[in-house]
């Protein structure tokens, strides 16, 4: 690994891991690239903790401050969860009711690679084939939003539904 000179922090690597932060200072060390590689934070700089798309949100955004060699450790908590057919009749228990946080769980839910992370309305209220509130049209490769949630169709795999994983 790079060694970063004395009293410096290393800041965490991005990965799958859930466990990486940008620098909010870039001293010089860091390497751009999409594995995150690591980077020197000089003490009393701060870095920014972001979680690798796919592996949930940080639960605070408060920027972390290298002491003494050490950047405090943050976890990445996950807040969604994707329905398909994995049972018969699976329904979200709760639902993502704005397209807004809709289009916000994409960076959570980064299911696939070129999935366009900005949900739109799906004009439907009452179809029967559409599943309510936010889902993945895997056939149009489009995020779909029902805005009444009146829709009655269920959760598979050309309808990925998008839930809250608590209230």
């Amino acid at each position: 690994g790079a060694s970063v000179p004395s009293g410096w922090c290393q800041a965490p690597r991005c990965g799958y891991d859930g466990s990486c932060s940008d620098p909010a200072h870039d001293p010089g060390f860091l390497y751009h690239s999409l594995s995150c590689s690591p980077a020197a934070i000089a003490s009393g700089e701060t870095c920014t903790p972001r979680c690798s798309r796919g592996q949930g949100r940080v639960p605070s955004v408060s920027p972390l401050e290298c002491v003494d060699g050490k950047l405090p450790s943050f976890t990445c908590d996950k807040a969604y969860e994707y329905l398909s057919d994995r049972l018969a009749e699976e329904t979200c228990e709760h639902h993502i009711t704005s397209i807004e946080e809709c289009s916000a769980a994409s960076w959570e839910l980064h299911l696939y690679h070129f999935l366009d992370t900005t949900a739109s309305e799906d004009g439907l209220s009452g179809s029967g084939s559409e599943p309510p509130f936010c889902y993945y049209d895997s056939q149009s490769g489009e995020l779909r939003f029902n805005a009444d949630g009146t829709n009655t169709g269920e959760c598979r795999r050309e309808r990925v539904c998008w839930c809250k994983l608590s209230a």
